[in-house]
């Protein structure tokens, strides 16, 4: 197991579930992967769910809003990133030609975030942390472990997130596949070498969470 206190910019550091149904979602995660779940309240008839794991948060889930169901959401896993800057990722996200669902706000005082869809219509969240830095656990079953993005335009995605988070294809790991292509992507540092770098992403078509298990 690996205590996480801070996610490095660039990489997954949160996910959750919107759902119809946050009771049957909380049973079947909890008996699936181990999961504790605590629910906050967020208002009137309304709680987050934070998942937890060995007494480290793992994930979390909440009820789908009013106004997503009647935009045709489906029940979905939203991946979050982590970024110096909620506003910035947003302004810089919009310039290279995507779009900004919801601009960077407050919660409370967790973090600050904002709603992405990249140019080829994946959505996605920044989070700019606060006192929250987001999963805090890994390296065991029922933990986040990969982030797949399956797209209908593997190059204007690269391209965009490589631009968004400083992301560089991994090297010699290129490889044929039924999809159109497959890349993997690693996060850059300044004081690290792209063989050093962490691995942070997937290109193929679907934008999608694994966890281990």
């Amino acid at each position: 197991m690996t205590r996480i206190d801070k996610h490095a910019a660039g990489s997954f550091c949160w996910i959750e579930v919107g759902t119809t149904d946050q009771t049957a979602a909380k049973k079947f995660y909890s008996t699936l992967f181990g999961w504790t779940p605590n629910d906050m309240p967020m208002g009137p008839g309304e709680v987050y769910t934070i998942f937890r794991l060995d007494g480290r948060d793992a994930a979390a889930g909440y009820t789908l809003r009013p106004d997503q169901k009647a935009q045709g959401v489906p029940p979905h896993w939203m991946p979050y990133v982590a970024v110096e800057s909620a506003d910035q990722a947003a302004d810089t996200a919009k310039q290279l030609g995507g779009s900004v669902l919801a601009p960077a706000f407050d919660v409370m005082e967790a973090g600050r975030m904002a709603v992405l869809q990249d140019p080829t219509g994946a959505t996605f969240c920044v989070w700019q942390a606060g006192k929250n830095t987001g999963i805090g656990i890994a390296g065991m079953e029922g933990t986040l472990c990969w982030g797949d993005l399956s797209t209908s335009d593997v190059k204007r995605a690269s391209d965009f997130y490589s631009a968004l988070f400083r992301l560089a294809d991994l090297p010699g790991r290129k490889r044929q596949v039924r999809l159109p292509a497959y890349q993997e992507w690693r996060t850059l540092h300044r004081r690290h070498s792209a063989r050093g770098a962490q691995s942070a992403g997937r290109s193929s078509t679907l934008v999608g969470l694994l966890l281990g298990g």
